[in-house]
């Protein structure tokens, strides 16, 4: 039975402390806490290189020059961390819907690479 799309885009953007795993011998998603480390060792990590900054900087760059926040001087030395300055432009505004979604599309594309990389039958 083919696993759901979302669910391994779900897995991808698990918190910290949070692991999930392919079982091929359940075809299904788990939770790491949920097995034994031998069981484990039979499964595949979902994981992927995608970086929150790194997507935040990106959904910037896709936007229309006038569409960037002037709050927002993404890069430009300004003090802070970036994803705070990202969050106090963009949350509340007509752009956080935007965000989201660029956000779930890159991770919905991270979880078809992964699928397709290690041959995990998916369903959209």
């Amino acid at each position: 039975m083919p696993v759901r799309l979302s669910d391994v885009a779900d897995a991808l953007t698990a918190s910290a402390g949070h692991r999930y795993l392919y079982s091929p011998e359940m075809d299904r998603i788990v939770s790491a806490k949920s097995l034994t480390p031998e069981r484990q060792a039979h499964c595949l990590p979902i994981e992927c290189d995608l970086d929150e900054t790194d997507l935040m900087e990106a959904f910037l760059q896709s936007l229309p020059e006038n569409d960037v926040p002037d709050a927002l001087a993404w890069g430009g030395g300004s003090e802070g961390d970036p994803k705070e300055l990202f969050r106090a432009a963009v949350f509340g505004t007509d752009l956080e819907q935007e965000w989201y979604d660029y956000r779930d599309r890159m991770y919905q594309e991270a979880a078809r690479g992964w699928c397709r990389e290690h041959g995990v039958h998916f369903i959209e």
